[in-house]
């Protein structure tokens, strides 16, 4: 091999990492950008107008932000709990996922629905502390109502991570056995196939632009119902669950293998 071919290798690398240079600086300012205007936070869908739900480019909706609930608002991540701070030390961390009953919203014939008072995360907390005295345990309350075990699987991989739980409990059930709307579809209740794409996507969540481009996609979804609002969907004539039984059980063992890499 003569030093021409030799030098060919290497001049054809260099020209790629130089010309990676101007992208990879483009691709930072926007992500910049994106985070400081907070472009990635919300987006129009039918829950966008809600008494209790906003959207969400990564999880479809969340809690509106400036909900309040028996006179208190939710905590600075979106949650009804105490604030998701570092954990101290000695203390022992409890994560609770979940769906409305963990969130604390029950059926009442009377008004449709109302809030439970104390919700069983923060009900455990306080029997402890009665029982061992307050600072031992802290209960962190990461129930949503309407969420599903997908959902609560996407929370570990977006907004609950390091939090450094030592034990994490989970009430999915009802939202994952309803019957699927015909758009339940298109938000995908499943992660990607291959370890590959699931290794991407953990990348792509961890940026701003994610969530913006996701963002997008709602944009022009909902511009495109208003100019052309889609026929009412016929009622199923066959039952379909928002997440199938195997599904349900890929999500509870993911949420296992997430909880037990975070200590757990």
């Amino acid at each position: 091999m003569d030093a021409a071919s030799t030098r060919q290798p290497r001049s054809l690398g260099k020209r790629l990492v130089f010309a990676s240079i101007p992208l990879l600086f483009l691709l930072a300012t926007l992500e910049i950008g994106v985070r400081v205007l907070r472009l990635d936070r919300d987006c129009p869908n039918s829950f966008s107008e809600g008494a209790m739900w906003a959207c969400d480019p990564i999880l479809n909706f969340k809690l509106r932000p400036d909900l309040i609930i028996g006179g208190k608002p939710l905590n600075r991540a979106g949650f009804r709990s105490r604030e998701f701070t570092r954990k101290a030390p000695g203390v022992f961390r409890v994560l609770s996922l979940g769906d409305s009953c963990t969130f604390g919203l029950i059926a009442a014939q009377s008004q449709g629905a109302e809030y439970i008072r104390e919700p069983y995360p923060q009900r455990l907390e306080r029997l402890v502390a009665e029982r061992v005295g307050p600072g031992e345990l802290e209960v962190l309350n990461a129930g949503i109502a309407g969420y599903n075990s997908f959902q609560g699987l996407m929370l570990l991989r977006t907004k609950l991570r390091g939090l450094e739980p030592d034990l994490i409990t989970v009430r999915f059930g009802w939202n994952d056995h309803f019957m699927s709307a015909e758009a339940a579809g298109a938000y995908g209740y499943r992660e990607p196939d291959s370890a590959l794409a699931l290794g991407l996507q953990d990348l792509m969540l961890r940026t701003s632009l994610y969530g913006f481009f996701r963002r997008l996609n709602f944009e022009l979804r909902a511009l495109r119902s208003r100019a052309n609002p889609p026929p009412r969907a016929a009622l199923p004539t066959e039952w379909r669950p928002n997440v199938p039984l195997e599904a349900y059980k890929h999500n509870l063992r993911r949420i296992i293998a997430l909880g037990r890499a975070q200590g757990a």
